[in-house]
């Protein structure tokens, strides 16, 4: 993480809500640009939390799959666009974490 690195965080209600919140202020604290993209069932927003808010469409049962869609898209672009391999992620065990 670098300063200025902009990091896309979807904040849904539910049970990793909270833990969503600390991850982008501790990204917040690197100095990273925080794009939040909340629903109307989102609950208390901290107002400077975010760089900038995209909203990610209706809520429903199926919000939380329809809003990362155009996300995965905008990932598989950039990286075709700088030449990296889609269908091998370097490091991906060192940035995929479990509780």
């Amino acid at each position: 993480m670098t300063e200025g690195t902009p990091v896309y965080v979807l904040a849904f209600a539910g049970d990793a809500y909270d833990k969503t919140l600390i991850a982008a202020s501790e990204v917040r604290a690197r100095g990273g640009l925080i794009i939040l993209s909340p629903t109307s069932m989102t609950p208390r927003l901290p107002a400077t939390s975010a760089s900038s808010c995209l909203s990610c469409g209706p809520d429903g049962d199926l919000a939380p799959i329809l809003a990362v869609l155009p996300f995965q898209l905008l990932g598989r672009e950039l990286a075709l666009l700088l030449g990296r391999d889609v269908d091998r992620p370097r490091n991906l065990a060192k940035s995929v974490t479990t509780e």
